[in-house]
């Protein structure tokens, strides 16, 4: 059954993870959460994203090491957009994804920007109740405009190869709610 969070989709296509292996290899003793923005992207993915007038906005790793989390947070510069992201998970089963709603909608948002890559916004847990989670550990689409945490309790890293995906036709990031339409062929 479809969700407005997280889906996965079934592709006929694997993608080259080298970029992920280069990065593993030069973050395996980091201690802490890491993104990194990928300039590698494979090229079936981009293939099967032109043939949907889709690219690529934005590609980047996450690193979630063994039992640690990446705190709450928006992947866009307001919580009503409902940004669609394509993530590759790794790592041993046990970690999830969890989706938050915030209690105060009006409060003022605390804008950021991390590494130079696209804007997002924190949240504390205390702003926050949880509305839906889910162990990934395929290929998913995800809804990366609510806000949303990662928990890794488990004894090795979570890696995770995220990648923005944009509308060509209306030349914006892809709405969830359209890339639910978008890939029903795929989920």
């Amino acid at each position: 059954m479809l969700n407005n969070y997280c889906n996965k989709l079934n592709l006929d296509f694997e993608i080259d993870l080298k970029p992920l292996y280069d990065i593993q290899e030069i973050y395996k003793n980091r201690q802490r959460v890491d993104i990194i923005t990928v300039t590698d992207i494979d090229k079936n993915l981009n293939e099967f994203l032109n043939k949907l007038n889709l690219g690529i906005r934005h590609a980047e790793v996450f690193h979630t090491p063994a039992n640690g989390e990446i705190g709450i947070h928006s992947d866009t510069g307001s919580p009503d957009l409902a940004w669609t992201k394509i993530n590759w998970v790794f790592g041993k089963p046990g970690h999830k994804t969890i989706w938050w709603e915030v209690k105060d909608r009006n409060k003022e948002l605390k804008l950021q920007n991390l590494h130079n890559g696209p804007d997002y916004i924190p949240y504390e847990k205390e702003e926050c109740f949880p509305i839906y989670e889910q162990e990934i550990n395929s290929v998913c689409l995800i809804n990366a405009g609510v806000p949303h945490s990662v928990s890794n309790p488990t004894d090795q890293s979570r890696w995770t190869l995220s990648y923005t995906i944009f509308d060509k036709k209306n030349n914006c990031i892809l709405e969830y709610k359209d890339a639910l339409e978008i890939f029903k062929n795929f989920m």
